[in-house]
């Protein structure tokens, strides 16, 4: 008896937590849609990482856009404007306080 009380707790548990859980970012799926009319066919995981790391090296500070864009273009062999057109994407929707610095 107390084993079945536990095994229900713990599925109540797991419920809960699944339920909590987003199942998927508009801005996830913006970027992917918008990565996707670039020209970058990589896996969804794979556009998700390098735009979020889009971010993350301009919250450090210590890389400059173009220099970025530069290891976007090398990350998914595409084009130095097809870079930057993929990080203002991923400006535009994880930290847009930055989105100008890819701007035309």
């Amino acid at each position: 008896m107390h084993i079945a009380a536990g095994v229900v707790t713990c599925l109540a548990g797991m419920g809960l937590v699944v339920a909590a859980a987003p199942l998927a970012h508009a801005d996830d799926a913006d970027v992917i849609r918008e990565a996707r009319s670039i020209g970058i066919l990589n896996s969804d995981v794979n556009i998700i990482s390098a735009g979020r790391s889009v971010c993350y090296v301009l919250r450090l500070g210590n890389r400059p856009p173009v220099e970025i864009s530069g290891k976007i273009a090398r990350t998914f062999v595409i084009d130095q404007d097809q870079a930057r057109r993929f990080s203002l994407a991923s400006a535009n929707e994880w930290c847009p306080q930055w989105s100008g610095l890819f701007a035309d």
